[in-house]
């Protein structure tokens, strides 16, 4: 793997080719502290402050003219951070200067040699990406009086220069990553104009096609801070204190708040979905996603069960965004009831173990098999294949049932515990009073419960699910992740052809199987669109400084 180290100062240096985030409240200094590592780094600078005026028609240039013209725009933008981005133009003429360049070089070179193949110039690939990324805004820069085309076959054409302002600042960043040499690439700013969701799969995008680049992001945005893989976070706190948290390590719950109740935040969606999920496990993150309504809800990705509770409650109780509802949905894992009962309402519990147990129901069993083209017999016999194997495998094995119920008996203890702890809160009492009654509190004699009960009604609880092999309960208190593993068998695919097949479904309204897969999902997701009467009470989401 490639080293693109980030030069901090004299004796110390971030290695690696990951990306990196520089996040901090509004007003803590965070873009002059990334402007003066560019300069430091003479990496490429993309500023925050852009002119998206440009004209319907490029200037015919050489390369040579466009490329000086661009880079002394470029080197003053460096310099000075807070200046008005000014060369869209000027970089069009160079990315369409070097297209026409290769588009001659290969004609003549075809005269001689037939078989070779064009170039993949830079104006080509922005067109590719553009087109995956907008499907329904096709850009044409074949002429050197580019066009956009909506997805309907009788619209007509228009000029670049009417794009709204999302597609402008997506034509501006694809443009300015694309034409940037190898190396480091600073971003103030990077999800400003754009949806939750199109920020995220816009940088997937650039982060994959220049993987010979380190890209640095500047923002305060907390959801897109928190979607990059593999992300290093640099906290600015002010102009004078910054700290760099290992690779490994998520924001910490105190710049969390601290950022979205002094920040300026802003999000294009009306409902913000924080669900589990890692750097190295984006499974609950790709299936929510999918699941909801793109066009109203942004599903981030946030870690364990405690940080999403934690990022709704500091979301909400903020109010960082007017118009914008933020829910947590956290897998039912080895939780008590009496735990879930305690949650905010914003908080949906998924009444199954896990993700995972969730492509494990029957009736999706079924659709998935039928779509594989298998007879419902034999899809039926292969379930209740799969349902002995699996009680059978659990049975057999005394170490995992075991795991089983002391994992359930450990959170309820802890749940029991952490309720005993809290009672004792007289801050008025003197401190010989406060340690008594906390001693008192540990004592097991004055325990409202016994662990003892919570032992034996765990035990009969998984050992009567195996023996009557009752396949909901079993898929509500089992790790899903094993039963998932033992499913897929059944079907003769793999568990990502699977997902993929279902993540398809949801995605494309003409999908035969995706209304059967929707009916299915509704009795154990939260709803996929904000409803009617949500929409109506929200006013429109804006950006608020607190």
């Amino acid at each position: 793997m490639f080293d693109l180290p980030i030069k901090i100062t004299a004796d110390k240096e971030i290695a690696g080719n990951h990306p990196v985030v520089i996040i901090g409240p509004n007003g803590s200094g965070k873009t002059t502290f990334g402007a003066n590592l560019a300069r430091t780094n003479n990496a490429e600078w993309i500023g925050a402050t852009r002119n998206l005026q440009f004209s319907d028609s490029i200037s015919m240039q050489t390369p040579e003219q466009a490329t000086n013209e661009v880079s002394n725009i470029t080197n003053q933008q460096r310099n000075s951070p807070w200046m008005l981005s000014n060369e869209l133009n000027q970089l069009l003429a160079k990315l369409k200067a070097e297209d026409s360049e290769s588009a001659v070089k290969f004609r003549n070179e075809s005269i001689i040699t037939t078989g070779g193949k064009p170039e993949k110039t830079k104006i080509i690939q922005l067109v590719n990406i553009w087109n995956s990324i907008f499907p329904k805004r096709e850009i044409d820069f074949s002429s050197y009086s580019p066009k956009v085309k909506a997805g309907h076959v009788n619209d007509t054409p228009f000029g670049i220069s009417k794009m709204s302002g999302g597609e402008r600042v997506a034509l501006y960043l694809l443009a300015r990553v694309l034409d940037a040499p190898s190396g480091l690439i600073f971003i103030d700013e990077p999800e400003i104009h754009f949806h939750s969701v199109l920020a995220k799969k816009f940088w997937n995008e650039l982060e994959i096609i220049r993987n010979d680049c380190r890209f640095i992001y500047i923002t305060h945005d907390i959801p897109f801070a928190v979607s990059r893989n593999n992300v290093q976070f640099i906290i600015v706190y002010s102009a004078s204190e910054q700290t760099i948290l290992k690779q490994e390590h998520s924001l910490p719950d105190d710049i969390i708040e601290s950022v979205l109740g002094a920040a300026t935040f802003s999000v294009s969606a009306k409902r913000i979905v924080f669900c589990e999920g890692s750097k190295n496990n984006k499974r609950d993150d790709e299936v929510y996603s999918a699941w909801f309504d793109s066009e109203n809800t942004a599903v981030i990705s946030v870690g364990s069960c405690d940080e999403v509770i934690k990022c709704v409650e500091v979301f909400n109780q903020t109010q960082a965004v007017r118009g914008v509802q933020s829910i947590g949905i956290i897998d039912r894992d080895f939780h008590s009831d009496d735990y879930f009962s305690s949650l905010s309402t914003d908080i949906k519990v998924l009444p199954l173990h896990e993700i995972e147990s969730l492509f494990c129901l029957k009736d999706l069993f079924v659709i998935i098999g039928i779509h594989l083209g298998k007879q419902l017999a034999e899809i039926t016999s292969l379930y209740n294949q799969f349902i002995n194997e699996i009680t059978d495998a659990f049975n057999n094995n005394l170490i995992e049932k075991n795991k089983i119920i002391l994992e359930r008996v450990k959170k309820r203890t802890k749940w029991q515990s952490k309720n005993l702890l809290n009672a004792v809160n007289n801050p008025s009492k003197t401190l010989a009073e406060i340690k008594l009654d906390y001693l008192d509190a540990l004592k097991i004699e004055n325990w409202l419960f016994v662990p003892s009960d919570f032992f034996e009604e765990e035990k009969n609880r998984v050992q009567g699910i195996l023996d009557s092999k009752n396949i909901e309960e079993l898929l509500k208190i089992f790790p899903g992740k094993t039963i998932f593993g033992k499913i897929i068998g059944k079907l003769g695919i793999t568990q990502d052809s699977l997902i993929n097949i279902i993540i398809s479904a949801l995605n494309n309204p003409a999908s035969t199987i995706r209304d059967g897969i929707i009916l299915i999902f509704k009795d154990y997701l939260p709803e996929q669109s904000m409803s009617n009467a949500q929409s109506e009470q929200n006013i429109p989401a804006e950006t608020v400084s607190q």
